[in-house]
């Protein structure tokens, strides 16, 4: 062990050191995916200060959605104020500046890592030899540090609601386990770290198993002494689950969601979703589960995304539920085999089920198949089960046989440590992370649906470079198309194909798109509002480009019917009925364009003009001066105001 017997003074420093610099390559990033959500467009979050008391008081998202509704839209709702309140904090401290939130995550998971190396040290005394403590300890919190599967918790902001729920978990933990844990002090000190955890997010309710469990399990208290030890977690978590039903006033599961970007397991039948039969949810499941223990063992390829249909409906005949059944079976043998000849190995097991269980969609749908960030958690149990083995394999008495297991573990931790400060630079911003991962989760509705998205606001961006600008526009459709390919009634992939549509300038096939969206949802407010505006755009370009009166009218005369107050769309249809030797509507239109808009000299203009046409000189007159006075009285207040 020469490696590790000379950092052993400093292993701590050495773990935080790492664990900071392997994710310093984020700390130049943007804001990116869910940071929206609880950030940049939260509206209690965005006031700073002044917002908490609405973060306290309201389902995490409501500050993004302000509508209840739409706030519950996956099962259970999400009640999650600690993080928003250290975001609103920042914000009023630095404002929409990403590099302190950056900053900040990577600062706590270093914390966070340094001491799930002293809780491993403290957890795995007398379970393995006094020689081996340290080493053991120090590879298996370094495979930890270095896992890729952490990349999204780290380097997406938002993703600080998952350090501090473990970090509070581990803390609590760390405290309990220690020689004062029956002391007043640390009693309330293990309450307070929880209440941190559990209020970052539920998840860290994992603990109160956790706890007692190792107390019973690995220290060999009784089953009385491990419960009284850990009653400032019972007490903690009861306080969380009475304000969370408060807030929420609904139990953990709530109704399940019908639509399936928030319920992947539905399938189309006649045009309706309907859940999936008993045989295809469980397989599908099985399969899901299959996917959480590769990825542990091997984190590749990464991608923040597992939406429908990533993962396939999978059926009961398909072998690769039945090997995961199997796989699992085993485990659970593993576990109770040896529950008291190996109790760090059935520990490690256990909590790694434990903490992984909320996300299997065994209870209820949590609105995606699987997400790498759910492995953060339950990852500390996969690296008590390989301290276990570690321990084993520094006990065999072979020559080198502990330096051979010394340098596999560190060599594969260097290629989990590459692996990781690459993905990092996925997660630069939307753009770089939606594009990057579609290669992975290329069946994903919901990725393809983000793909198109970011590619049509990048492409808005490139007004003086035209041939990509249609490039990209066009890539932006294919995914549009892809999404709805994979999810038939995705009212937002249909309003998206609208979009690149029009900015090419196709806007029969954008008003279309509109229409299928409006399909899904009568009232969708964006595809409403897109519509007229297609109708308007497209009748003048129908009428200017084209030269085509009727075609402008048609259009024009629709996108009446969707904006009847809109200046350009009323001064569109008085120049086209201008055009077409119809003076009475002309002035008409113009006269309620000038209405509509009344402080714009040019409508009064237009207006005058209208009435020229019609043999009204005297209006004409009127009407022009009084356009003329509006632009004298325009300049005055310019050069007054020294423009």
């Amino acid at each position: 062990m020469g490696v590790l017997k000379k950092i052993e003074k400093w292993a701590v420093w050495v773990i935080f050191a790492l664990a900071f610099l392997l994710y310093a390559n984020t700390l130049s990033h943007d804001f990116v995916m869910d940071d929206a959500i609880v950030i940049t467009d939260n509206v209690f979050t965005t006031q700073g200060i002044n917002g908490i008391p609405g973060l306290l008081k309201h389902d995490t998202f409501y500050g993004f959605f302000e509508d209840e509704e739409k706030a519950d839209l996956v099962a259970g709702g999400r009640y999650r104020p600690f993080t928003p309140v250290m975001f609103a904090v920042e914000y009023e401290l630095f404002g929409p500046n990403p590099f302190p939130g950056h900053l900040i995550n990577v600062l706590l998971y270093a914390i966070t890592c340094a001491v799930l190396f002293l809780l491993f040290k403290r957890l795995f005394r007398g379970n393995v030899k006094k020689e081996f403590l340290y080493p053991v300890a120090f590879l298996s919190c370094l495979v930890f540090v270095v896992h890729p599967l952490h990349t999204e918790a780290v380097a997406n902001i938002k993703g600080r609601d998952e350090i501090m729920a473990l970090l509070g978990g581990l803390v609590a933990f760390y405290i309990l386990l220690g020689k004062q844990a029956g002391s007043l002090q640390s009693r309330i000190l293990a309450f307070a770290v929880f209440s941190v955890g559990l209020f970052s997010k539920e998840n860290a309710i994992v603990f109160t198993a956790a706890v007692p469990l190792a107390l019973y399990l690995l220290k060999k208290r009784t089953i009385r002494d491990s419960l009284k030890i850990s009653a400032p977690l019972f007490v903690a978590a009861a306080v969380f689950l009475i304000a969370r039903q408060s807030i929420l006033g609904m139990g953990i599961g709530g109704d399940t969601p019908g639509e399936l970007m928030n319920n992947p397991f539905l399938k189309l039948e006649g045009g309706s979703y309907v859940p999936f039969d008993a045989g295809e949810k469980i397989a599908t499941i099985l399969v899901i589960l299959f996917h959480y223990l590769r990825l542990m063992v091997i984190p590749w390829p990464l991608t923040h995304d597992y939406y429908p249909r990533h993962i396939e409906i999978i059926q009961l005949s398909d072998v690769l539920s039945w090997i995961s059944l199997a796989l699992i079976g085993f485990l659970i043998y593993l576990t109770l085999a040896n529950f008291r000849k190996k109790p760090l190995l059935s520990f490690g097991l256990l909590f790694f089920a434990m903490a992984l269980f909320p996300y299997t969609n065994i209870l209820f749908p949590i609105g995606t198949n699987l997400s790498e960030r759910f492995l953060f958690t339950p990852s500390a149990g996969a690296c008590m089960v390989l301290g276990h083995y570690l321990n084993r394999l520094f006990h065999k008495k072979r020559p080198g046989r502990s330096n051979a297991v010394e340098y596999a573990v560190l060599g594969i931790s260097l290629i989990f440590a590459l692996i990781t400060f690459n993905r990092n630079f996925a997660w630069k911003d939307n753009f770089t992370l939606f594009t990057t991962d579609i290669a992975v989760s290329e069946r994903s509705a919901k990725l393809n649906n983000a793909v198109a998205g970011t590619l049509n606001s990048r492409a808005l961006e490139m007004r003086d470079d035209p041939a990509n600008r249609e490039a990209k526009l066009q890539r932006a459709l294919t995914h549009a198309e892809r999404a709805i390919e994979i999810h038939p009634t995705y009212k937002n992939a249909y309003l998206l194909r609208g979009n690149s549509l029009y900015y090419l300038e196709r806007y029969e096939e954008a008003v279309s798109a509109y229409e299928d969206a409006l399909e899904v949802d009568p009232n969708y407010a964006e595809a409403l509002k897109n519509i007229g505006i297609a109708y308007r755009d497209g009748g003048q370009y129908f009428g200017e480009r084209e030269g085509n009166i009727e075609k402008a009218l048609e259009f024009l005369i629709k996108a009446e019917s969707y904006m009847p107050e809109d200046y350009e769309t009323l001064r569109l249809l008085g120049v086209a009925h201008g055009f077409s030797g119809r003076p009475e509507e002309a002035v008409s239109y113009f006269r309620r364009a000038a209405e509509a808009n009344p402080d714009a000299p040019g409508a009064w203009h237009n207006l005058g003009t209208a009435y020229r046409h019609l043999g009204r000189p005297d209006l004409r007159e009127k009407y022009h001066q009084k356009a003329k006075d509006m632009e004298s009285d325009i300049d005055e207040k310019m050069r007054s105001n020294g423009q």
